[in-house]
């Protein structure tokens, strides 16, 4: 008895002293950027818990002072250390054209692999990261490009089509074999009428185009993509997921859409998930022992809510689960960190989305949506005038999260990066 009460003690003691390690982790609030825009797009974290940070610049262009406001976009590159301060930052970009960086991921090999969209020369690239109806007005297609860890390219190719449409990337992965699948949305001329579809690629370990495909439905309905990720234990499958436009007619609302392919984009099940009349848009996908389990946010009448869809591995919808959050959520990226929790980020707002007082909260929800915990940060941010950014979310190895994101400040837009302790506090 005595011996087994020892060992409880201990136990506890133990755990105390782990939570105690987590609370008392360094936390942080870093800004990027200069003069202008500055734009966040995504942010990794390395084994060390240093970053690399990915998004777009108007600033650090030579020096050049334009009081104009319409310089070019350059992709904006930032290597920071475990406190976030800056190592090196550089520009990628070509001359001439606009480029807005995307999405960054660590490559197999130690690398670093980047997706960016690049708009023609004059166009005017859409200010926030959404799906887009371009309907012809700017000409762009995806520049994929790997660097090294000092940020020095070591290839580049760029994807889309060549017929004066708009292409765009949203996210990019490194299959088991070292291909990488890139997911966007093009522009489609149907009877003269442009309509987006998604759009995937397969590129080899070298940046060669292997394939590329467009997946839309009939008629002018809009199709639009939002991440990919790779089947587990499979031979390449992959499955993605998006929205779709609920009718051709009706531009307010879109249903959810999950695709499941083979290595070569062959459809092995596409489904759509009706919901009541909402704009639907999903922002993460995650596994779990019976399938998958997608979180989204919708908007109807200004009002927004998140939500849980769990679907099986055969794509069958088994249950829907509203976040039980205090005000109105749109969703952003989410991680497991249990079987049956997971932590998630979102832009929130006390009261409707056209409310100036909104900021961005992370909270852990178990399954079913109920709250384990939630922190919000910010009020009267005025986050890139109520337009849509992202807002993503790293855990990290000693059990706390870093948010990356856009703050604007004045007439000024930058990234920032938190880093908060296990309880998404600072």
């Amino acid at each position: 008895m005595e011996i087994g009460r020892c060992i409880c003690w201990i136990g506890i003691s133990l755990l105390m002293a782990c939570r105690s390690e987590i609370e008392n982790s360094s936390t942080f609030v870093k800004y990027y950027g200069g003069a202008y825009d500055n734009l966040f797009g995504d942010v990794i974290a390395m084994p060390d818990n240093s970053f690399v940070l990915v998004g777009t610049t108007q600033s650090f262009q030579a020096g050049i002072v334009d009081t104009t406001r319409i310089k070019p976009y350059d992709v904006l590159l930032i290597r920071t250390d475990a406190q976030g301060n800056v190592v090196w930052q550089k520009n990628l970009g070509f001359t001439g054209t606009s480029e807005k960086g995307t999405v960054i991921k660590i490559t197999k090999q130690g690398n670093f692999i980047i997706a960016a969209t690049v708009f023609e020369a004059g166009s005017t690239p859409p200010k926030y990261y959404m799906p887009i109806l371009s309907e012809g007005r700017f000409y762009a297609q995806i520049w994929v490009t790997q660097v090294d860890n000092n940020g020095n390219i070591l290839w580049q190719t760029i994807l889309g089509d060549s017929s004066k449409v708009a292409c765009q990337v949203v996210d990019i992965i490194q299959s088991y074999n070292g291909d990488f699948i890139v997911l966007g949305n093009i522009d489609s001329l149907k009877n003269d009428v442009f309509a987006q579809d998604m759009y995937v690629a397969r590129l080899d370990l070298d940046g060669q185009l292997l394939w590329q495909k467009k997946y839309g439905n009939d008629g002018f309905r809009h199709d639009f993509s939002s991440i990919v990720r790779e089947v587990p234990d499979s031979d390449g499958e992959m499955i993605w997921l998006g929205s779709v436009q609920a009718s051709a007619n009706d531009n307010q609302n879109y249903d959810i859409r999950l695709v499941k392919a083979d290595k070569f984009g062959n459809l092995i099940w596409d489904y759509v998930y009706p919901q009541p009349p909402h704009r639907e848009f999903p922002t993460a996908l995650l596994s779990f022992a019976n399938g998958y389990r997608v979180v989204a946010w919708s908007e109807r009448n200004k009002i927004a809510n998140s939500q849980i869809l769990e679907i099986s591995r055969q794509g069958e919808l088994m249950a829907i689960h509203d976040v039980e959050f205090n005000g109105f959520l749109k969703a952003g990226e989410a991680v497991s960190t249990s079987e049956n929790s997971f932590v998630l980020v979102g832009q929130h707002f006390l009261g409707n989305i056209d409310a100036l007082t909104q900021g961005f909260s992370i909270a852990e929800c178990l399954g079913n949506g109920k709250l384990i915990f939630k922190e919000s940060f910010g009020g009267e941010l005025n986050i890139a005038e109520n337009q849509i950014l992202p807002l993503s979310l790293v855990a990290l190895r000693d059990g706390t999260f870093a948010i990356g994101g856009t703050l604007r400040f004045g007439q000024n837009k930058m990234l920032f990066l938190v880093k908060t302790n296990r309880w998404g506090k600072i």
